[in-house]
């Protein structure tokens, strides 16, 4: 299913096992955002699978957003250009922070700042979320570059988190199907996560040589039974969990031109979105910091 990938990366398989240091993981991950902050808003507008996958995520944010009572502080950990912090802003809290490794993607944040409660900042947060105990109402991180994604996460989480604050993470499965069986088509899902090395390889198109050119960068996927047993020993609880998509990430471009068809696909997506043992591409849970901790 990924033999075009094969090709462009020219291997004879479409994973092998490799290693990355963190070093040139951090250059490729500057280089490929540099090349796609300002067009980031557009991001996966060819790809009809990754276009919809972006639109569930952001509808899933919001609705974690309606949940939240305390409207005070949000943080958007690898904000990029600060499209999902401008919701928040929007309508729900008096304050926002974007935080982001990249000095080229905070750069395009504040050049599209809308509202005065936005705050951009160049931060490497797998060394920490510069913020005090206990002040953040809600936390999102969509982790689709995964650099955010650190060991330490989900104890940084339960630290900043305030008592009934709430976090919203995506995490490329380590359980899906599609790192054990298959992966889908380069014409669904633009990124490719490989298991094996846990490297994310990024196809994106140089407009100067009009090829394609492949970015990797570290990741750390993480499966439900890892959050279960990371939030063990923190005062985090799960609030909701799912694990998307499923059917139209399997799609070729076509599919997408009906959308009749298109929406009873979600629809059924959804149903099991929700439905052990979550398999699918990512994974997605909402964590609440309750008033006692789990035993």
């Amino acid at each position: 299913a990924k033999e075009k990938q094969r090709k462009i990366l020219q291997r004879d398989t479409v994973f092998v096992k490799e290693s990355l240091s963190s070093e040139e993981s951090l250059k490729n991950l500057i280089a490929l955002t540099k090349m796609v902050a300002n067009n980031y808003d557009v991001y996966g507008e060819w790809f009809s699978a990754t276009k919809l996958a972006r639109q569930e995520e952001l509808r899933k944010i919001k609705q974690a957003a309606d949940t939240i009572s305390n409207r005070g502080l949000a943080v958007d950990l690898g904000t990029a250009n600060g499209f999902v912090a401008r919701e928040l802003a929007k309508k729900w809290f008096q304050q926002v922070f974007g935080y982001d490794i990249s000095p080229d993607m905070i750069e395009a944040a504040n050049e599209k700042k809308i509202y005065s409660s936005e705050t951009y900042e160049c931060i490497d947060v797998s060394y920490g979320i510069p913020l005090p105990d206990e002040s953040v109402d809600f936390l999102v991180a969509n982790f689709w570059s995964a650099w955010e994604v650190h060991h330490n996460i989900i104890p940084e989480v339960d630290r900043v988190l305030k008592i009934g604050g709430k976090a919203w993470l995506s995490f490329y499965n380590k359980d899906a199907f599609a790192h054990i069986w298959w992966q889908p088509q380069q014409n669904s899902l633009e990124v490719v996560y490989n298991p094996l090395s846990e490297i994310l390889e990024i196809p994106i198109m140089n407009q100067d040589t009009k090829k394609i050119q492949v970015f990797k960068v570290n990741a750390i996927s993480k499966s439900i039974t890892h959050i279960e047993e990371e939030i063990g020993n923190t005062w985090l609880i799960i609030d909701d969990i799912e694990s998307f998509p499923l059917l139209t990430t399997m799609m070729p471009p076509t599919f997408f031109s009906n959308k009749s068809t298109e929406a009873i696909a979600i629809e059924h997506d959804r149903i099991h979105w929700k439905v052990r043992p979550y398999r699918w591409y990512y994974l997605n849970v909402l964590l609440q910091k309750s008033p006692t901790k789990a035993s």
